[in-house]
């Protein structure tokens, strides 16, 4: 998610805030089985805080095997790998990058008649981004290594 505002298409409004115009513009001829010609078209926009970038979905009853449900056992920690959706887009200066995880997708995934508790372990959760066009971030630093003493008058580093 992209925590900033902009200006973009309104998804929720009628064609998915796509308007197909009358006018029609041509680009080269056309063939027999192709029409060098297509309509114009008008983006409906909104004012926002923030911008969806990308969706992926867990289905964590299928956690160990996609072709077959196991149940999870309360208390006990799973490895789930969630890819997302491949996207392109340009943060602009000043926004944050957000990761939302959220037990459904509203108005996408229906929601479960009880809802479970999950923990999300963030010492152990991991994302990857790649970045096209810009810098890449610079990795965070590693740790400080401590020196041990394993014997009297020995060092190691």
């Amino acid at each position: 998610m992209d925590l900033g505002p902009d200006t973009v298409r309104d998804y929720a409004a009628s064609g998915e805030g796509i308007t197909t115009l009358t006018d029609r513009t041509c680009w080269g001829s056309s063939t027999a089985g192709d029409s060098a010609c297509y309509k114009e078209t008008r983006a409906q926009t909104a004012d926002v805080e923030y911008t969806v970038l990308s969706r992926g979905w867990a289905d964590l009853g299928t956690h160990a095997d996609p072709g077959k449900g196991v149940p999870l056992t309360p208390g006990k920690a799973y490895t789930i790998t969630v890819d997302l959706a491949a996207t392109d887009h340009v943060v602009p200066a000043g926004h944050r990058l957000a990761l939302i995880v959220a037990g459904t997708d509203k108005d996408l995934v229906e929601p479960p008649a009880d809802t479970p508790t999950l923990t999300l372990d963030l010492s152990r959760t991991t994302a990857r981004v790649p970045f096209v066009g810009a810098p890449a971030p610079s990795p965070p630093p590693r740790p400080a290594r401590r020196r041990q003493r394993p014997a009297p008058g020995r060092w190691t580093a």
